[in-house]
């Protein structure tokens, strides 16, 4: 798990770290959805603007 976490160590923790470790865990797949949807729009875009942000991704 991200972080340094494991699911077996989940059940020792308290309320509050469970809402943390899992607002985080939202938090991560939210960005993670969000840069695929970027990905895709420049996808579908094509043209110079792939080409600028394939040579962000890479620098």
């Amino acid at each position: 798990m991200a972080n340094g976490h494991r699911f077996s160590d989940v059940k020792h923790y308290t309320t509050r770290q469970i809402a943390l470790f899992y607002e985080k865990s939202l938090q991560r797949e939210r960005r993670a959805r969000a840069g695929r949807t970027m990905d895709t729009c420049y996808g579908v875009n094509g043209g110079k603007e792939i080409q600028d942000y394939i040579t962000q991704l890479t620098a």
